[in-house]
């Protein structure tokens, strides 16, 4: 890394910060290199104890008796809520008077208030112009607390900024330009998340313009309805492969793949097909059923999935100190193909291969409620097409 004193300052054998590399012995720095090395050093460490200080704070909770699944994933957000507000104002620290308006929007669970102990982070940043002296300010802000993250044991739990792109490494600009970049289907899907927002720290006018482009762009190519479907369709060729649901013999499962992410999908996209919006998944759900769209004992289906994967998981990756949802359903036999590899993650307590076993249960009727509900919604000259989502009795109907 060059020196990065300006031109007139700058020293050719200077290393440059390495804010990477903690021994310094026999390399050269200069006065201006080494100012930004101690300090970029020290606000690492201010981030290592906010790191501390919250999985402290997630390992209290985790043992409180009667603490819902629910509660316990909007406490852990609420936290992490915070320790990124912190960071923001740590990062922007020196940077001088802020050259726009800004609003920190998060994505995906941390806008879900759905996070679990290790779960990354999510975010786009709105700005409320993008010449270029802004962008050149607010990107530093960004590098910075992406660097920290990372530095401060992201790189191994994977408490930092999301990694395939849903960050604001990536999206920090303007309404319309982050709307573009949104649906850009070259990207991939999972850049659709920048449209599903909720403010963290900021502007609330920007943040509200930019919830509301997001809502005409998701209206857009045929409305809510036809999207919805469509998304359906994609949610549904997926268990086949990566969301396949475990079978009774499987040596391990993916809780967030085929566990999670179905019910979660199932319910948002059916929040989209009706036009109802909720901040959560549960909340989402609970709209369905007071607009009469889902029954409640279908909504107690995907309730208890949610429930079980919140508990499951923060125990899980409490106890792996690190962001993972691989969990090993039975001893490892000498014919398991992974066996060696899967051998370093610990077997599940019985409680909790219990949970996960009545939760695919439950997966394996949202699915075949979901296939019958895209049959049904696609048909072209039926008067009355069938919502399977109100069905009151889903295990005589469903299993």
């Amino acid at each position: 890394m060059p020196c990065e004193a300006p031109p007139k300052l700058s020293v050719p054998s200077c290393k440059g910060p390495m804010i990477h590399d903690s021994n310094d012995k026999g390399k050269v720095f200069c006065p201006y290199c080494r100012r930004k090395r101690k300090r970029e050093l020290e606000g690492i460490q201010r981030q290592i104890q906010r790191n501390n200080d919250r999985l402290q704070f997630v390992q209290k909770l985790s043992t409180t008796e009667g603490l819902t699944g629910a509660s316990l994933q909007r406490q852990v957000t609420a936290k992490a809520e915070q320790v990124l507000i912190d960071l923001f104002d740590d990062a922007a620290m020196g940077a001088g008077r802020m050259p726009a308006d800004f609003a920190l929007m998060c994505c995906g669970s941390m806008a879900r208030r759905e996070m679990v102990t290790f779960s990354d982070i999510d975010a786009v940043l709105v700005l409320s112009n993008n010449e270029p002296r802004t962008l050149e300010h607010f990107s530093a802000i960004v590098e910075t607390m992406g660097s920290r993250l990372t530095f401060a044991g992201g790189h191994l739990t994977n408490f930092q900024f999301c990694p395939t792109g849903l960050s604001p490494r990536f999206f920090c600009n303007t309404v319309e330009v982050l709307i573009d970049q949104a649906l850009d289907s070259n990207a991939g899907d999972h850049v659709r998340g920048a449209l599903f927002t909720r403010l963290t720290y900021g502007h609330p006018m920007w943040a509200a313009k930019y919830q509301k482009a997001c809502e005409k762009a998701l209206e857009s190519g045929g409305g809510h309805k036809q999207e919805a479907l469509h998304q359906l369709q994609g949610i549904l060729a997926k268990r086949r492969d990566e969301w396949k649901l475990p079978g009774n013999d499987d040596l391990y499962v993916d809780v967030k793949a085929q566990i999670y992410r179905p019910a979660h999908m199932i319910a948002n996209e059916l929040g989209m097909y009706y036009n109802v919006k909720g901040e959560s998944t549960r909340d989402i759900i609970l709209r369905l059923v007071e607009r009469k769209k889902m029954s409640l004992q279908t909504a107690n289906l995907f309730m208890q999935v949610l429930e079980d994967y919140a508990k499951v998981t923060t125990a899980h990756q409490l106890q792996r100190g690190r962001e993972e949802h691989w969990v090993r359903l039975r001893p490892v036999r000498p014919t398991d193909p992974d066996g060696e590899a899967l051998k370093q993650i610990p077997l599940a307590p019985p409680g909790q291969i219990a949970a996960i076993r009545e939760a695919a249960q439950r997966v394996a009727i949202l699915w075949k409620m979901a296939d019958v509900f895209v049959e049904e919604k696609n048909k072209k000259f039926a008067l009355r097409k069938h919502n399977p989502f109100t069905s009151r009795k889903p295990f005589v109907d469903y299993a």
